[in-house]
């Protein structure tokens, strides 16, 4: 049991006086929900290899429930579902387990939903909620346990992976990952669970891109589960936007459109990190310590020598307008054909 796990609930796990519902507050919350309802289920005291852990481990265990957001808001129906399965008992576990994440996203209708069954659930159910902040209805938080989280510096970053005995090529490759954003740490965290090496996650997910046009690429940006094959795609995607053909990239531009917010966001994060490191690496003389793509240092060294830097701070002007464009009502096709054909230069 981790230092943290064992502050936040380790007297609870051991006397079994578990609360029926807990608001996790900040960044991070996945690895330690995992972790804790590996305690909770485990045969053999968190050993990750029995059968709960397992399927826990799989996403497959019949008695953990997620809800998340349906588009920008979780809506009353989920919240009714979530009522109707609860009246049933759990089917291998003690108790069931409702993972709610970013409750400060409920409708008004679904908070005041969830609001019943938290005020009488079932003497077998669990809840556990997540918020970036308490911003939510009082009669909600009075019903939780309320555990705040600091969030996760990047020093506190590298010192986990370094604890976890990753060799520091592995260190410096996941920290270009994360770029130091706790949420993207947390992404990561299920493939440093699986014992995967990060460098040949990379290394594959690169050979196996190359190749590929970019309406395919597009198609495998919207399949990406991993964080390392979706900023692999994302940053293959820019790549290519220099090498292709004027119907290629319109055609591209068009199908990334059509993508989930949170796809298509992806690309624009991945580019702007990428831009802020060509203009980085063409001002400074020693810019290194600065560089949030480390791992593709080659790669940024190459561009930025054939690069103009009035051109990449234009196209640093037009990424950054992606943000306004999703919250608004502009046509998203023409943004990212104006886009992508200013990249392609």
């Amino acid at each position: 049991m981790t230092k943290i796990l064992q502050a936040l609930w380790g007297e609870a796990l051991q006397q079994e006086k578990i609360a029926h519902a807990y608001l996790l507050v900040g960044t991070g919350t996945e690895p330690l929900i995992h972790e804790f309802v590996v305690n909770l289920f485990c045969e053999k005291d968190g050993c990750g290899e029995c059968g709960p852990c397992l399927k826990i481990l799989n996403g497959t265990h019949p008695d953990i429930k997620r809800v998340e957001k349906d588009g920008k808001r979780i809506k009353i129906d989920q919240i009714r579902e979530l009522q109707l399965d609860s009246r049933y008992p759990p089917l291998e576990a003690p108790r069931k387990v409702y993972i709610l994440k970013s409750v400060e996203d409920l409708s008004t209708e679904a908070a005041n939903s969830l609001l019943k069954i938290l005020e009488s659930p079932p003497s077998y159910v669990l809840f556990l909620l997540t918020a970036e902040s308490t911003n939510l209805l009082p009669t909600i938080l009075s019903r939780c346990q309320t555990l705040r989280l600091s969030p996760t510096s990047p020093d506190l970053q590298k010192k986990a992976l370094i604890e976890r005995g990753l060799s520091e090529e592995e260190v410096e490759a996941a920290l270009s990952i994360v770029a130091g954003i706790p949420q993207r740490f947390e992404r990561l965290t299920p493939t440093l669970q699986e014992g995967a090496s990060i460098l040949e996650a990379q290394r594959s997910a690169g050979t196996q891109l190359q190749e590929k046009s970019m309406p395919e690429l597009v198609a495998l940006l919207a399949e990406s589960e991993s964080l390392i094959a979706e900023r692999e795609v994302a940053l293959q995607l820019l790549w290519s936007l220099r090498e292709k053909g004027a119907f290629e990239i319109l055609e591209a531009a068009q199908a990334i459109s059509k993508l989930p917010i949170g796809k298509s966001d992806c690309f624009i994060e991945e580019a702007l990190r990428w831009h802020r490191d060509l203009l980085l690496m063409m001002q400074s003389e020693e810019p290194n310590g600065m560089i949030f793509n480390q791992d593709h240092i080659t790669e940024l060294e190459t561009q930025a020598a054939q690069s103009d830097p009035q051109k990449i701070l234009r196209v640093f002007y037009q990424l950054e307008r992606g943000h306004e464009v999703f919250q608004g009502n502009a046509n998203l096709q023409l943004y990212f054909e104006s886009l992508f054909l200013r990249l392609a230069e």
